[in-house]
């Protein structure tokens, strides 16, 4: 039934006084209702048949980013979406200066100051062009040549110094990496102290030289000082009790000082080289010291100890 009562009405009319399917949009002439005839809220989503709303009936520039709600269009929404368009779409543009301040996973952009697009790699912790291969993080250890046994009651010698860490190689460059030998060991008398082992190293394109230092030579008990190195040589044995020899000292952050050589009236032994991880072990009336500890790593997929100290001679060793 359509309205019954005066004509034209005193009131406008609602929507409860309108029969189901009483006005229909046949009924309508063209543009009789606009935006401003529709109290705010009258009409919901629930009101709107499936499709009733189609993009061509929606004048251009008609939706702005201020009539959106907040949350309405989330990044959830518009993920997984096909884009058939074969226009483009713009990423975000800045210079190397406007990076965000905390990068994250999945980033990427355009840098206005390079010209190229980038993306963040977490694992180097560095912003990548598109056309650069990712770099490579390398964990590294580097340990120098150890340094010799000194001869007759003499120290042992230190162990070649150690350093460990990671470094940030890029595809294609160069690197150079040096082994140190190990030093010859005192031969034929006691004033006859090994040799200072060789220094080993880690160097390239775009990395701080990694450079480690020889072992200190063991000390014969003749000889003058047990030499300094990555890790000291040991201290030569003292048989005129004139009091033990000490072992050489080691270098800061690769090893550790040689063991002091024993004091006796007859057959002293020599103290033990240093190690990448402990002091040489001082030695005895009758043992020679054991060698400084040495440090376990995992870098070949065993867990292997490297950089130990050698121990310190008697007569008969």
């Amino acid at each position: 039934m359509g309205y019954q009562g005066n004509y034209p009405p005193s009131t406008p009319l609602t929507s409860s006084q309108l029969g189901a399917g009483a006005v229909d949009a046949n009924a309508l002439a063209a543009n009789s209702v606009t935006t401003t005839a529709i109290a705010a809220g009258a009409v919901v989503a629930a009101d709107l048949a499936a499709d009733a709303v189609t993009t061509t009936a929606i004048a251009a520039n008609a939706v702005t980013a201020a009539k959106i709600a907040s949350g309405v269009i989330t990044p959830t929404a518009v993920s997984d979406q096909a884009n058939t368009s074969t226009g483009y779409m713009m990423m975000p543009v800045g210079t190397t200066a406007q990076r965000p301040g905390t990068p994250a996973s999945g980033m990427y952009r355009l840098n206005s100051t390079t010209g190229a697009p980038e993306w963040y790699d977490t694992n180097s912790s560095t912003w990548v062009n598109f056309n650069q291969a990712s770099p490579i993080i390398a964990t590294y250890l580097v340990v120098a040549g150890g340094g010799g046994g000194g001869c007759d009651l003499a120290g042992g010698g230190g162990a070649g110094g150690l350093l460990s860490g990671t470094a940030t190689l890029t595809s294609g460059a160069v690197y150079s990496i040096t082994v140190g030998g190990g030093g010859a060991g005192g031969s034929g008398s006691g004033n006859s102290s090994g040799a200072n082992g060789g220094a080993s190293s880690l160097s390239g394109s775009g990395i701080t030289t990694v450079s480690t230092t020889g072992g200190g030579g063991g000390q014969a008990i003749y000889a003058g000082a047990a030499a300094s190195g990555g890790s000291g040589g040991g201290g030569a044995g003292d048989n005129n009790n004139s009091g033990p020899k000490a072992g050489g000292a080691g270098t800061a952050g690769q090893g550790y000082a040689g063991g002091a050589g024993a004091k006796s009236g007859t057959a002293a032994p020599g103290g033990g080289g240093g190690g990448s991880s402990a002091v040489g072990v001082t030695g005895t009336a009758t043992v020679g010291g054991n060698g400084g500890s040495g440090t376990t790593s995992t870098i070949t997929g065993a867990s292997v100890s490297y950089a130990g100290g050698r121990w310190g001679g008697d007569r008969d060793s």
